[in-house]
């Protein structure tokens, strides 16, 4: 086979934060597929190459990745299924001991929804006027047990 006759498959995967409505989804997803088709635009919220086989854009509301394998349906712990934003030390004890409370929290309650989402805020205990904030959530491919595996192999990660 020369290669003229031959078909690829591309698989394909778009996800939007839980929290958003339809419509501001669609015009993530069209923002995500416009920056990866033109290659203009994307700034460090990008993951991978954008080549002729695969890519992946991580928006702060979305997230769109194809590939010539299929990725779904499975978790493994390559660092390109993760995103961790803005996470630090910060030197208030406290603060340490409030994050990891929260975040192991929200992972219970996603791996336990039904959209494999979950956010909440909480009053730092140091500041009363600073709010903290978590989410996580999973692609909606997984099941339940794997979303829940994946998320506590990221929290053991930070």
């Amino acid at each position: 086979d020369d290669g003229q006759n031959s078909h690829s498959t591309v698989y394909g995967f778009a996800q939007c934060r839980g929290d958003l409505n339809s419509s501001d989804c669609k015009q993530c997803v069209a923002t995500a597929k416009a920056a990866v088709i033109s290659g203009t635009g994307i700034d460090t919220r990008i993951v991978g190459e954008c080549n002729k086989t695969s890519a992946s854009i991580i928006l702060d509301a979305c997230l769109l990745r194809y590939d010539n394998h299929s990725f779904s349906n499975n978790f493994n712990e390559s660092a390109e299924n993760f995103l961790m934003c803005n996470v630090g030390v910060n030197s208030q004890p406290e603060f340490a001991i409030t994050i990891r409370a929260m975040l192991q929290n929200v992972l219970y309650k996603a791996a336990k929804s039904p959209n494999l989402f979950s956010a909440e805020q909480e009053v730092a205990p140091f500041n009363s006027t600073v709010l903290i904030y978590s989410l996580a959530q999973c692609w909606d491919a997984l099941s339940k047990e794997d979303c829940e595996a994946c998320l506590k192999f990221a929290l053991s990660e930070i």
